[in-house]
């Protein structure tokens, strides 16, 4: 198997953290509004950066075809609902858990930040939830594909945590709220 992890491990990290750096330097330098804003705004970049990193990498490139055909389409893609959820509550185990409330945590300041500073219904909150984490499934697969690898699955259950995550996140928007304003 010829493998093409080194980009991984050093040149992709290394092109994304300078970039966003880049970014940062820049937004900072343009933007106006309070000091609180700011850092806050920061703070969603570290997240940002954070669920890229843990959504798509690390990230395995094959170029043989001895080792793709080993792989059906199961090995990227599981579309029955709650099948994994049930296999994670069947077998407790501390990578289970890490998993099964990674999902359900993953979008949760997403949903805090989105509604601190805008009025979203509740319509509109599901709607981008189940779009942003079926998006990110989509681009799993893509990624899947076109590495020939399957690097991570996408998964309706990761699309249902996500999501239940997200509306939980959605009651502690009053408090964080309150908390900004009393920055």
């Amino acid at each position: 198997m010829v493998a093409i992890e080194a980009a991984y491990y050093f040149m992709v990290p290394l092109y994304i953290i300078c970039a966003v750096i880049f970014l940062i330097v820049k937004y900072f330098k343009r933007q106006e509004g309070p000091a609180k804003k700011k850092w806050i705004d920061l703070i969603f970049i570290a997240y940002w950066l954070g669920l890229i990193a843990v959504t798509f990498f690390p990230m395995r490139i094959v170029i043989s075809d001895t080792i793709v055909s080993q792989f059906p389409l199961q090995a990227y893609l599981q579309m029955v609902p709650f099948a994994t959820i049930n296999g994670y509550l069947l077998d407790i185990n501390f990578h289970s858990m890490v998993q099964l409330f990674g999902n359900i945590i993953m979008l949760m300041p997403l949903a805090i930040y989105l509604n601190v500073f805008k009025k979203w219904s509740l319509k509109r909150n599901i709607l981008f939830a189940f779009s942003f984490s079926l998006g990110i499934e989509c681009v799993q697969i893509v990624l899947n594909l076109l590495t020939r690898w399957p690097n991570k699955v996408a998964d309706i259950d990761d699309i249902i945590c996500n999501v239940a995550g997200y509306m939980i996140a959605l009651l502690f928007v009053p408090l964080a709220k309150r908390i900004y304003k009393a920055l």
